[in-house]
């Protein structure tokens, strides 16, 4: 669920699969859409999205995001034509990770890309082969990669900081 409604998640989605045309590398690739659940928020309770607890406004916005969604992927809408996109709608609020756990259990490749619907490609990134070929070359030694964001300056310091010296 998104704080500003629908069409402000509609846009995030359209912007964000907008981006991956700059990676022609993604053309044709699998993606899997993980929409999580939510809990409805006890009357004058706080809300906290990042915890899945709405109001019923966010809620209803939130429904009519999905149903948008499933009317796109149904019409086969241009915008996601790139990718073959599947949607993974869980039934209840279960967080980022086990979400994202959810969308792993479907896939049997060996490398998979994990992108937030809040973030998006803004300029050619023309080191994914080359990024591939060195997560193989150190297979069981490199299990993820992290690509910085516009925000974080010092990339290299802070993910020492977050995973420790050998993380």
């Amino acid at each position: 669920p998104c704080r500003g409604g629908a069409d402000v998640h509609r846009a995030l989605l359209r912007t964000l699969f907008a981006s991956f045309a700059l990676l022609p590398e993604l053309a044709g690739v699998r993606a899997i859409v993980v929409c999580d659940g939510y809990k409805l928020a006890k009357p004058g309770g706080k809300l906290k999205l990042k915890g899945g607890i709405v109001s019923p406004t966010i809620a209803e916005g939130y429904a009519a995001t999905l149903s948008w969604l499933r009317a796109e992927l149904q019409r086969g809408a241009a915008w996601l034509s790139a990718q073959r996109v599947e949607l993974l709608e869980l039934p209840e609020w279960r967080g980022w990770s086990s979400a994202v756990e959810h969308a792993l259990r479907l896939v049997e490749t060996p490398h998979v890309m994990v992108i937030q619907d809040d973030r998006c490609f803004t300029k050619r990134f023309g080191q994914l082969l080359p990024l591939l070929a060195a997560m193989r070359a150190r297979e069981g030694e490199v299990g993820y990669v992290l690509l910085p964001t516009r925000k974080q300056r010092d990339y290299v310091a802070t993910m020492r900081s977050l995973a420790g010296r050998h993380g």
